[in-house]
């Protein structure tokens, strides 16, 4: 199915961009940003959509991942 085969392709490109911005995720919350600020800064348009796809990907939520990598 032409339809499945470009969700999973815009799921794997999601969690491909994803992984390249943990750096900057670390780097707007290390600034003193909070979760809303550093999905909106990373071109997520919907806060939801970016805490479940964070989730997947690093195993915790972003609060949880701010407060573990806060200061490091």
């Amino acid at each position: 199915n032409e339809m499945a085969v470009n969700i999973t392709m815009n799921e794997r490109t999601v969690k491909n961009f994803m992984r390249k911005q943990v750096p900057v995720f670390k780097e707007a919350f290390n600034a003193g940003k909070n979760v809303t600020e550093a999905c909106y800064e990373s071109g997520f348009e919907n806060l939801s959509y970016f805490n479940k796809t964070f989730k997947k990907l690093t195993g915790e939520n972003p609060s949880q991942f701010r407060k573990k990598h806060a200061g490091n």
